[in-house]
């Protein structure tokens, strides 16, 4: 069962109704869905009091985490998550969910991207774990390498609890 997820937003408060997923050429590469749909998460981590999404941004000096609006949700407990735990359970959602890309073949690739529309007709989201990561990060010819690190992709709005979170100090680095 997946636990509480931490949301970040630039925006000045919490949208409750997710803009429906749609497939998109341009990130159907990346293995991701038009910009601006679903919503993105990471799995809190009660001991660090970040997630890896945070840790990620930290390491890589990217959007600066800390200068925005932190959120807690409480996932319903019945919420259907696709999980990636392995290199094969992202071939099993390749195979299961294929969306082909014709404009691909033209310059000579033949990867499969994922049908994101039709996942979320079955699914509430996708749950890339930290196993799953380490497995499906720098794979070829299917990898998961722009997600980063473990994060949640919801297609629906499945939480019981929302929480605005006090945005904490950045942690520095001893060097």
């Amino acid at each position: 069962m997946i636990g509480k997820q931490l949301y970040i937003t630039s925006a000045d408060a919490l949208n409750r109704a997710i803009m429906p997923v749609a497939n998109s050429e341009e990130a159907a590469i990346v293995k991701k869905p038009a910009r601006r749909t679903c919503l993105w998460t990471s799995s809190w981590r009660e001991e660090t009091q970040d997630s890896a999404w945070v840790e990620w941004c930290q390491g890589n000096d990217f959007r600066k985490p800390y200068n925005l609006d932190w959120y807690l949700l409480t996932p319903e407990a019945d919420a259907k998550l696709y999980v990636i735990d392995s290199l094969a359970d992202l071939h099993e959602l390749l195979h299961a969910y294929p969306w082909d890309q014709p404009k691909w073949r033209e310059y000579g690739f033949s990867r499969t991207a994922i049908d994101f529309e039709k996942l979320a007709l079955e699914h509430d989201g996708i749950w890339l774990t930290e196993q799953g990561n380490e497995e499906t990060h720098l794979g070829y010819p299917d990898d998961l390498n722009a997600w980063d690190c473990e994060c949640v992709l919801w297609f629906k709005w499945r939480f019981t609890e929302v929480q605005k979170i006090e945005t904490p100090q950045p942690v520095l680095s001893e060097e």
